[in-house]
């Protein structure tokens, strides 16, 4: 580890989001050209080739550098000042020391080759281009890649060390306290109407009695966000493929059915039922019945909470932020609310999406069925 470099994650803290204003990416990365390309020449590549690569839901882009030799490596640039304002305790410098931590613990993650921190940059290995989903969608073995998938998810969740680290709580992060997302965008373009208080104290007050009815939930290391793009298929030293970890900087301890719930109840992808209770049996392996009763209510509710957050994303980064790029995964969110709200103990949440008339039939996975400028009216958000 870096001397001086590991420390405790901070939690999220009440800053505001600045939801009541929109961004212009593009513009905000474009003045950011110079700063970049110094970092690049700084850390000596600065005869390769950059080109832009896909954006995520952060203020954070990705550019890879190609050497005429056909050397790569990949260039994170996060803007610093901007962190919180998506995704607070989710910092490039967590990626920096976790990147260090996780390799040392058999986890194969990107090398980080150099940084800057105070300018928001980073030089890291190129793992390619194949992740879950690329081979998911070339038609590779759907069973054998989620089953590597949660073997490793098993891996990281039962590493004493990485439970043992000191960081953040998720109950002290923008995961737990997003869920709250579904009535701060989800219900504005299903209503045409801002949430109220009353509506967003009954939205609390129906999670307190789901929770308070159970057991307590098992506690550990928590990537937040495992999921098919997030994995990586790399060649290892024998030329076999192994599975690479990614965007793990937003890592804390806490609910160990979170990340599984991630990954089968992915926004991005649906799976078969059948499979998708080989993968619990796979993951809860050696668990007693009673532990399994306890860890898969809890699945149910952070799923649940897991669903409530990202629908109000994807909603959010339209209207806010001019990026549809997730709102054709809008409908299949809907459909895991509406399977979770069915079980019995979920019922306190059932009956507010009743009680507020929230039609999680309505469609609205396309540019089509948003009023942007009523939206942002009703909002309050100033261009």
């Amino acid at each position: 580890m870096t001397a001086g470099l590991m420390q405790k994650k901070t939690p999220a803290q009440d800053a505001p989001f600045l939801q009541n204003k929109t961004y212009d990416l593009n513009q905000l990365f474009e003045q950011r050209r110079a700063l970049r390309e110094a970092f690049v020449q700084r850390e000596g590549w600065g005869d390769a080739d950059m080109t832009a690569l896909g954006e995520d839901c952060a203020f954070r882009r990705y550019y890879k550098l190609t050497r005429k030799t056909g050397e790569t490596a990949l260039v994170i640039d996060s803007i610093k000042e901007m962190e919180d304002k998506v995704a607070p305790s989710h910092k490039l410098s967590d990626f920096v020391w976790l990147a260090e931590l996780l390799s040392a613990q058999g986890i194969r993650v990107p090398r980080v080759m150099a940084h800057d921190l105070d300018a928001g940059y980073a030089l890291v290995e190129d793992l390619g281009v194949k992740s879950f989903n690329v081979a998911l969608e070339a038609g590779e073995d759907e069973p054998e890649l989620y089953r590597a998938a949660v073997s490793t998810l098993k891996a990281m969740h039962s590493n004493d060390v990485l439970n043992t680290l000191d960081l953040t709580s998720y109950y002290d992060t923008h995961v737990h306290a997003n869920r709250i997302d579904i009535t701060n965008w989800y219900y504005a373009a299903a209503t045409g109407k801002k949430a109220d208080p009353s509506m967003v104290s009954d939205f609390y007050k129906a999670w307190e009695e789901i929770e308070n009815k159970l057991p307590a939930c098992p506690q550990g290391f928590t990537h937040c966000d495992y999921h098919v793009d997030n994995l990586m298929l790399v060649p290892n030293q024998d030329g076999q493929e192994e599975i690479a970890v990614l965007d793990f900087q937003g890592a804390v301890q806490g609910p160990a059915p979170y990340d599984l719930a991630n990954i089968l109840e992915d926004a991005r992808r649906s799976l078969p039922d059948d499979l998708k209770q080989e993968l619990k049996d796979i993951y809860t392996q050696g668990m007693n019945e009673e532990d399994k009763r306890t860890f898969f209510a809890w699945y149910d509710v952070l799923a649940a909470q897991f669903h409530c957050r990202v629908i109000g994303l994807f909603v959010r980064l339209y209207v806010r932020d001019n990026k549809p790029i997730h709102l054709h995964h809008i409908n299949r969110l809907q459909n895991y609310l509406k399977t979770a709200i069915k079980k019995p103990h979920m019922k306190p949440l059932a009956e507010w999406f009743d009680r507020y008339d929230i039609d999680l039939n309505k469609e609205l996975s396309g540019v089509e069925n948003y009023d942007l400028t009523g939206l942002r009216a009703v909002l309050g958000l100033q261009g």
